[in-house]
């Protein structure tokens, strides 16, 4: 979040770079378009709460840790 906040880096490379999953790594974080009923609630509740090009704290979900960046 630290390096994604500073701005020395794009998000997408910073996902790249430190994501533990393969596809975030593949597409750069990248989710495409999500729906809130298509993630898990704690996830989708700070998706859905950020403004366009914020960056979220770090949340925990039972697939591991997120930082999300609302791009649209």
């Amino acid at each position: 979040r630290a390096k994604a906040i500073e701005g020395k880096m794009d998000f997408g490379e910073v996902a790249a770079l430190y994501s533990d999953d393969p596809n975030g790594k593949e597409r750069m974080g990248s989710l495409g378009k999500i729906k809130r009923e298509n993630v898990v609630k704690a996830f989708a509740d700070v998706a859905f709460a950020l403004h366009v090009d914020e960056i979220s704290p770090v949340i925990e979900t039972q697939f591991g840790y997120h930082v999300i960046k609302r791009n649209q």
